[in-house]
């Protein structure tokens, strides 16, 4: 998910491997910590937060 976020937000491919990776790290981060305070897995909160961007990255491509 954080590969296709940063392709749907950026056309050139260092800026898109570069984005994917601080995005990948955010969302592995936040489920962590999430996952830390939740009895949930820390699995359902990284897809889940992967998910969002994604969707969240939609709406910006159109836009922009």
């Amino acid at each position: 998910m954080p590969a296709a976020t940063a392709q749907t937000l950026a056309a050139r491919p260092a800026l898109s491997l570069a984005l994917s990776v601080l995005i990948a790290l955010a969302v592995t981060w936040l489920g962590l910590v999430t996952a830390y305070y939740s009895p949930y897995p820390i699995g359902f909160y990284v897809t889940t937060f992967a998910f969002a961007a994604y969707v969240l990255a939609n709406p910006i491509r159109s836009i922009a």
